[in-house]
């Protein structure tokens, strides 16, 4: 039975090393013999027995259970350092302490076998002798044992050691942590890491007594947090960075008998709390599972913390933490692929534990097994030729290559070079960490380092760095069996992986690693946690020392947020899905991989996209351009919508040639072939922009191609396009799967299948014929004329076939459909005012008054006239955002709230403008977010209405209507979107229903603001899923009785396509249906439920999520509205088109510039514009 109280019953002082007992001395090979040796073991022989001595190639771990060690050197030259340091109690490399700087200290029986360690560690030949002198010293000035040792010196800038009288301040300021917002503690955000590592360094008593003070006075607050949300995981992160430096100073007789029970209790408490989550639970880790950051994090944290609490003090219950991590790692111990897809961060994350987990056991099968060695392929495959590692998965931004900081992807290649001296791996290092240095703390990560620093770059004696050329060309990165292991479990059997087929995890392509040279990065796997739907997707495409092709945001994770493809088959996203909340494939196969000196070729299939097979064939003519075709083959009849979607930095412009890019000095072009309709759209998303990238303002820019088509199955559509910096390259279609591409003297024909053409016929799965002066390269070719032909490149000097390739002619060109607007009629113009700048919101009150949210101001308009009522300035940065008008004190007139970008809720006078109150709001962070729904309830049921206000920040602020603070409370998880609050259970009091833009969409808290329920699916974070997924980032929301059963269900549509119909009450789905774009509006009326796809169509489902009807005569709607039975849809940026409940259009007006906003009034609509403001009427 547990005890809740914990007892020490093992004294934890450290007990001297009797130097008459058996004590090893353990030295590198050449230092056997050396005089700073000899000087220690006549010193130890003076004053007790002399140590036996023996050269480090002769240890055996075993060996620290039969006697004390004193080991000299570091983690490169001694096999007992290399123990001490893999079990992390020693930090000793050629980086730490660093240059000719030394440490000597004492470590406190490490293995727990009654025998300690002294080690005399330096991280060079020259600083090692001084080590040894100094030891020498300390054992002639003792009297036969030694107590503490501690003597230290560094290469590094140590902080300066505070004064005793700074101890409370930085308590304080560590225990002021606690409660300030989610997750947030001196354990996520303090400075107790450094306190603690810092008196690790120094030996100084004030690091050492804030350390302690900070642990014993978090106990409290933790409870507290624990109550408040019996989740929280605070100790998530690097819990076992704190234990182990702990454990290594735990000894100091400084700390009173009081002090250890503090920091032991504190981090037993962390430590039960772990036990319990649902992270580390069978039926979450599964035997022989790949395995998710959030579980090894624990694993990790409980197998140091076990490890310490059983062997350190004795107390049992801590056994089961052991247990749990050792199943937690034999699932990942055999596969460098996480459950985490996510580049730049999370890809890292899982390996680099499972690695410290089996070192810390004394296991170097992560090593041996190849698995290091394939995660240093992984960080060149991912980064391009700019030395930029792709974003793909859950990233954000551009991260642009600098020689500050020490990142995620060079610890591999360091372990690798510690293990086995690589030239390959070396390169690699120089390349990716050129100028780059750790901070000293990385020590404590585990840095591994048995490399020189030399100027910019690293060195290793006897190996010459050496570019690796197997990664270049086309490089496959394979799809390790136990990833494919993992779809096979999480996905349905039509989606199982075919043991036919070859599946790949990333592939690059590129000539060399000149910053001019071309890269491309091609995605294979579109699931895991902190995976995106990317499957099949060009994640990076650079050439000239830029980036042409972007990707990297942490959240819009479908398909149409990449360089991707969408498919709209029937008029829905998804008919028969690959898993729960999403629409593409988990898996892309490698078809062909064909590598010529000149040309290569390589086809990748995404099989069972929304009843199409997806097929990407990418022919690259090395050093000149790469065409790109994108076959969509039917294997299921229907009505299809295609998507090809271009992700571009820089400014980006539709010519008459096709689409050009430019950056500073640098262009590059897309020319379509296909003759689908183009157009290029900014990105307004802000997360998603490149705002570190060097060459442009970091704005993305989305090039769609579109066309629409009625397929059988075994027909295809291909879309067709030429991607090159050289303007004068041209690309014309010369049938359904094959182009003529002309660069100056030389013709190419690139296809698919076989091509019939003017007498010239060729065949091959993927094939391409280049003529030029000296003959025809022929690549990929099977049958020629009839004849079979060698497939690999070569050239063959055919004066009549280099003449049939230049002069194959040319199809017809395609055209897109003509857009036929309808007639108009329908709507008249009320008024129209101008305003500078757009409309941000807009709120109608019951009296026929508007509230106009324009930045800077707010005005009151009259909806009749148009007519200002009155105009506020907005004092706050930013402006404001929202706006809500509502009777809040029940006296009959109104109040006007504001939300403003700085996190502040004013709320005006509605007849005058004159501020009532105003309250600063509370956030995740101490900045100010901006507000982005407000709302107004009777919460408790009693009649008094509260106003509430979400924000960016994660946070609901609740106040009365005189503006007293009734609660504030952080929603899952991160921005919030949307806000309502009702009676939606009919208990009487109202429901805050939240919608974010995570993959959380909705959170629903009770009316005093505690958790109800989420949904919650992080695409695999199966350890704290509480939904299946359902959708990321929830746009709109309404409420409507589905079932008849008098209580109000949820409808939500999100910005990856999704609509979903829960229960209010735990969030129990209805139904479900996928339109592919973001839904841009819901509105109900009668029985009909009304969704708008930002993708032109409109859409009527009944009440229980059957699709009544469809329409589709537009490309983009922006937003949509109903008033008096008539559905209006803000549609192609400036029209307002009106629609019948059956989705027949019965009006159409175009305005004279784009549209922001539509809202319904009594018997119109009123429409937000860029520049102001109109009020249209319905016609009869």
């Amino acid at each position: 039975m547990t005890d809740p109280e914990l007892k020490l019953t093992r004294s934890r002082e450290f007990h001297p090393t009797d130097l008459a007992d058996d004590i090893l001395l353990v030295v590198p090979d050449d230092m056997v013999r050396h005089s700073a040796v000899a000087r220690v073991r006549d010193a130890v022989g003076k004053v007790g027995r002399p140590p036996e001595t023996i050269p480090q190639r002769c240890f055996q771990p075993a060996m620290f259970r039969e006697k004390h060690v004193i080991a000299c050197g570091n983690l490169v030259n001694n096999r007992a350092i290399q123990r001490l340091y893999t079990a992390r109690c020693c930090f000793v490399d050629t980086f730490f302490p660093g240059a000719d700087a030394y440490l000597v200290k004492s470590i406190s029986d490490p293995f727990g076998h009654g025998r300690n360690c002294i080690v005399a560690g330096a991280s060079s030949d020259e600083g090692l002798p001084a080590a040894i002198g100094v030891l020498g010293d300390i054992v002639a000035a003792g009297k036969g044992s030694l107590d503490r040792v501690h003597a230290a010196t560094s290469g590094h800038e140590l902080p300066r050691p505070p004064d005793a009288s700074e101890i409370n301040r930085m308590v304080q300021d560590d225990l002021r942590i606690w409660g300030t917002g989610w997750s947030a503690s001196p354990f996520r955000g303090g400075r107790l890491l450094s306190y603690l590592w810092n008196h690790y360094l120094t030996d100084h008593p004030v690091w050492a007594r804030a350390a302690v003070e900070i642990l014993k006075g978090s106990i409290e607050p933790w409870h507290a947090e624990c109550r408040a949300h019996p989740e929280a995981y605070h100790c998530f992160f690097n819990l076992h960075l704190y234990i182990h430096l702990w454990d290594l100073v735990e000894d100091n007789p400084l700390f009173t008998p009081d002090d250890r029970l503090g920091a032991v209790t504190m981090f037993g408490e962390l430590l039960r709390h772990l036990m319990e989550l649902s992270y580390v639970s069978e039926e979450v880790n599964p035997p022989g599972e790949i395995r998710q950051n959030h579980t090894t994090y624990i694993g990790l944290n409980l197998a140091v913390g076990g490890d310490y609490l059983t062997r350190r003090h004795g107390i049992g219950e801590f056994r089961r933490a052991n247990e749990i991590a050792r199943r937690i790692f034999e699932g990942q111990m055999d596969c460098y692929k996480p459950d985490d897809d996510g580049g730049v961060g999370y890809v890292w994350h899982v390996p680099q534990e499972t690695l410290n987990y089996s070192l810390y056991r004394g296991d170097n099968r992560y090593i041996t097994g190849g698995h290091v060695a394939d995660l240093c392929k992984l960080a060149v495959v991912t980064t391009d030729n700019m030395r930029s590692e792709c974003g793909y998965g859950d990233t954000s931004g551009y991260s642009r290559f600098s020689r500050d900081g020490w990142e995620a992807r060079l610890w591999p290649l360091m372990v690798s070079l510690w293990h086995h001296p690589d030239p390959g791996h070396l390169w690699s290092l120089n390349w990716l960490g050129a100028g780059k240095r750790p901070s000293p703390d990385r020590a404590l990560h585990g840095l591994y380092s048995a490399i020189d620093y030399v100027g910019d770059g690293f060195g290793i004696e006897g190996c010459e760095p050496e570019a690796p050329r197997d990664l270049l060309g086309i490089c496959v990165m394979d799809m390790p069996d136990a990833v494919l292991s993992w779809v096979r479990r999480y996905t349905p059997p039509a989606h199982h992986p075919d043991p036919g087929r070859r599946y790949f995890d990333k592939l690059s392509l590129r000539r060399n690693f000149d910053p001019g040279g071309e890269y491309l990065m091609l995605e294979g796997l579109g699931t895991t946690c902190h995976g995106h739907e990317d499957t099949n997707a060009i994640i990076r495409l650079t050439w000239n020392n830029r980036a042409w092709l972007a990707d990297g945001d942490y959240i819009r994770a479908a398909p149409r947020f990449h360089s991707s493809v969408t498919v709209m088959r029937d008029g829905v996203g998804v008919l028969e899905s690959p898993g729960d909340g999403v629409v593409i494939p988990p898996l892309a196969s490698l078809c062909i991989s064909n590598d010529g000196v000149e040309l290569a070729m390589v086809r990748s299939e995404a099989g069972g996209y929304n009843g199409v097979d997806w097929q990407r064939d990418i022919f690259w003519r090395k050093g000149r351009y790469m065409v790109v075709m994108d076959r969509l083959r039917c294997v299921e009849a229907g009505e299809y919508r295609l998507q090809c979607l271009w992700r571009t930095v820089g400014d980006t412009a539709l010519e008459a040639e096709g689409v050009r890019i430019r950056q500073e000095g640098e262009g590059f072009q897309i020319r379509n072939a296909d003759g689908s309709a183009q157009e290029v759209v900014p990105d307004p998303h802000v997360k998603s922009r490149w705002g570190s990238y060097p060459y442009s303002d970091g704005t993305i820019s989305v090039l769609h191609q579109r066309t629409g088509c009625t397929l059988d199955a075994g027909t295809s559509f291909t879309f067709l396009n030429l991607l090159t910096p050289d303007p004068d390259i041209r690309i014309e279609r010369i049938g359904a799967d094959a182009v003529k591409v002309t660069d100056g003297d030389e013709v190419t024909l690139l296809g698919a299948g076989n091509l019939e053409l003017d007498g010239l016929r060729i065949s091959g799965r993927m094939f391409a014929c280049l003529a030029r002066d000296d003959g025809v390269v022929l690549n990929g070719v099977e049958r020629l004329e009839g004849r079979e032909v060698h497939r690999s490149e070569h050239v063959v000097e055919r004066q009549e076939l280099a003449m049939g390739v230049r002069s194959a002619r040319v199809a017809p060109p395609a055209t897109p459909a003509p857009h036929t607007p309808p007639v108009s009629g329908g709507l008249t113009e009320r008024w129209r005012r101008e305003f500078p700048g757009r409309i941000r919101d807009v709120s109608v009150s019951a009296d026929s008054r508007l509230l106009l949210a324009r930045g800077g101001e707010v005005s009151c308009l009259s909806e009749a006239t148009g007519e200002t009522a009155w105009t506020v300035p907005i004092d706050a940065e930013g402006g404001a955002g929202c706006v809500l008008f509502s009777d809040i004190d029940g006296d009959g007139n109104l109040e006007a709230m504001v939300g403003t970008e700085d996190s502040q809720l004013i709320v005006l006078d509605g007849d005058s403008g004159t501020e009532r109150w105003r309250r600063g709001l509370r956030n995740m962070s101490s900045r100010g977010e901006r507000v982005s729904g407000i709302a107004v309830a009777d919460l408790k049921g009693n009649g008094d209405v509260s106003v509430l206000a979400g924000t960016e920040g994660w946070f609901v602020n609740a106040f009365a209507n005189n503006g007293s603070p009734e609660w504030a409370e952080w929603f899952r998880y991160h921005a919030i979107t949307a806000l309502k609050a009702a009676d939606v259970d009919g208990d009487g009091r109202a429901e805050v229903l939240v919608g974010t833009e995570y993959y959380t969409p909705l959170t629903v808290h009770n009316f005093d603001g505690s958790f109800r329920w989420s949904t919650f699916e992080q695409v695999g974070s199966h350890g704290n899923a509480t939904t299946p997924r359902r959708g990321i980032g929830l746009k709109h929301m309404v409420l409507c009785d589905l079932d008849g059963d008098g209580v109000q269900e949820i409808v939500y549509g999100t910005e990856d396509g999704w609509i979903y119909a829960v229960k209010p009450q735990d969030g129990a789905e209805l139904w479900h249906i996928n339109l592919v774009g973001e839904i841009t509006g819901l509105v109900v009326r009668d029985d009909v439920l009304i969704a708008a796809c930002e993708f032109g169509a409109l859409y009527g489902l009944d009440f229980d999520g059957n699709l009544n009807w469809q329409r589709h005569d537009a490309e983009w709607i922006h937003a949509l509205a109903e008033s008096r039975g008539v559905i209006g849809a803000a549609a192609n940026r400036r029209e307002i088109r009106t629609y019948d409940v059956e989705g027949r259009c019965r009006g159409f007006l175009e305005m004279p510039v784009n549209v922001t906003s539509l809202t319904a009034v009594e018997d119109g609509f009123v429409c937000g514009t860029e520049r102001g403001i109109a009020v249209l009427d319905l016609s009869t």
